[in-house]
């Protein structure tokens, strides 16, 4: 949202590039443009599902229930917004790593 108002403003303003103006029309004609990507929520069962897959390393399981809420939401949100279900064995990869380590999300 934040970006299109800025997008809309600089052609406003004739201030916008052509290559910025054809990336707005490819993405007004591919949907991405009307489709509003608003963050998602974690909701307390995903916490609760994530920890249990993270189980199988007792290390990775441990710290996690030792990281504050917040680092524990921002990792369950890593893992469920994969994009595809192939994807999420990938991720769960490599935030056991990460979680192991006791590192932060990103």
């Amino acid at each position: 949202m934040k970006n299109k108002a800025l997008a809309e403003k600089l052609q406003a303003s004739s201030q916008m590039t052509k290559l910025g103006q054809a990336k707005i029309a490819e993405a007004q004609a591919n949907g991405q443009w009307q489709q509003a990507q608003p963050p998602t929520a974690v909701i307390p069962e995903q916490v609760v599902e994530l920890a249990a897959r993270l189980q199988v390393s007792p290390r990775a399981y441990e710290n996690f229930t030792n990281l504050s809420p917040f680092v524990q939401k921002t990792y369950t949100r890593a893992y469920f917004d994969a994009k595809t279900p192939t994807g999420r064995p990938k991720r769960l990869a490599w935030l056991m790593d990460r979680v192991e380590r006791n590192l932060p999300p990103m």
